[in-house]
């Protein structure tokens, strides 16, 4: 059995980039705010470097790149993990295989836990894999991130309970006021001050609805013509392009701004009106804690587990997803209700601090570790 008293547990963690996404940016957090005088974090990746990486080198945290995603050098992934020799090796892999699971019962690893984020958007036939069977019999613990992603790991993947932790993200609660003056997204875009302004954070991907928003905002428009729209995220599969063109079909020149990648996205948040998640599908959103956290009136869509943190009607909006009409009516009837939505804005962000900061985020994952450390 391993002793917390007389060493610290390293945790290797497992995630295929380290460019900004939702999951890779809870391996950052977690490895970076893990006690450390109780634990001992690693980070290998296999795919893409990004800014997290540089953020993990900063905070003193050793990473590796890592041929997981090469499965004809097993035996490489197996020698890296057998000398760090860790008493966890927790995968935050979404890679379609299973060479993270085989590599490290090769290692020999005492305790095994594989990550679940999403509700199965890339298999329309909604049926077990392969490579998935082996992954789950060589996992001792599978985390999930809201409870609909574990609906479908117990009915689809045919876990049982007993194997399923559910701990939802957490996002850290900004402060009420900006801290101090700076320029925000309103200057920067020369957004008039009292032109409402409609925001989402995510990367430009198909599931991620920004169709829906740039249909939604047209209607929008009809009603609040001096509205703008802003989105910003990493570009993938040219989504971003189509986008564009679809804005420029629409004749939205000058009223969407959909920006790259953003380090920097307080100033993002705090110059909106009305925040939207418009995903079709979602597994559990940081940006939609991070729009409710700001005190901002949100608009989300009814699916995975955006229901979890959100309550229609009292902390914000829910829509069907793919509906632009629905999407745009809510955010209407928030734009044209100050108190309607400062009431949801402000029972959004209370909500966050009773239930999903990051720090109860952190207490979940370091209570399953060592709960599995007392069984070794």
């Amino acid at each position: 059995m391993c002793s917390l008293k007389r060493e610290r547990v390293r945790i290797l963690y497992y995630v295929p980039c380290l460019t900004m996404g939702g999951v890779e940016r809870k391996v950052r957090d977690l490895a970076i705010a893990l006690p450390r005088d109780r634990f001992d974090p690693v980070v290998f990746w296999s795919c893409h470097w990004g800014p997290l990486g540089d953020n993990l080198l900063d905070a003193g945290i050793p990473v590796n790149q890592v041929p997981f995603n090469r499965p004809q050098q097993l035996s490489d992934m197996v020698s890296a993990i057998r000398e760090l020799q860790p008493h966890i090796f927790h995968s935050f892999s979404y890679r379609r295989d299973d060479c993270d699971v085989r590599a490290a019962l090769d290692a020999a690893v005492p305790t095994i836990l594989t990550y679940r984020a999403d509700v199965r958007f890339w298999d329309d036939a909604r049926a077990l894999q392969k490579w998935e069977t082996f992954r789950n019999q060589g996992t001792h613990r599978i985390t999930v991130c809201s409870e609909a992603v574990a609906e479908v790991v117990r009915n689809i993947e045919r876990v049982p309970d007993a194997k399923i932790r559910v701990i939802h993200n957490g996002v850290r609660l900004p402060s009420e006021e900006p801290p101090g003056p700076r320029s925000g997204v309103r200057e920067e875009l020369g957004i008039a001050p009292g032109a409402p302004l409609i925001g989402y954070v995510g990367n430009y991907r198909p599931e991620k609805g920004h169709e829906t928003l740039l249909r939604a905002f047209r209607q929008v428009l009809k009603v609040f013509p001096s509205a703008r729209l802003v989105c910003c995220g990493l570009n993938e599969s040219g989504v971003k392009r189509r986008l564009q063109a679809l804005a420029d079909e629409f004749c939205l020149d000058g009223r969407v701004s959909l920006l790259d990648l953003q380090m920097d996205v307080d100033r993002i948040y705090r110059g909106l009106d009305v925040y939207v998640q418009p995903s079709d599908t979602e597994g559990y959103s940081n940006a939609l804690l991070e729009g409710m956290s700001y005190g901002k009136p949100v608009v989300a869509t009814r699916t995975g587990g955006n229901a979890e943190a959100l309550c229609h009607g009292e902390t914000g909006l829910l829509v069907p997803p793919g509906n632009p009409a629905r999407m745009s009516a809510a955010i209407v009837a928030l734009l044209g209700d100050a108190a309607l939505a400062a009431k949801l804005g402000q029972a959004a962000r209370d909500r966050v601090r009773d239930c999903f900061q990051f720090q109860n985020m952190l207490n979940g994952y370091t209570d399953l570790y060592e709960e599995e450390l007392a069984k070794q």
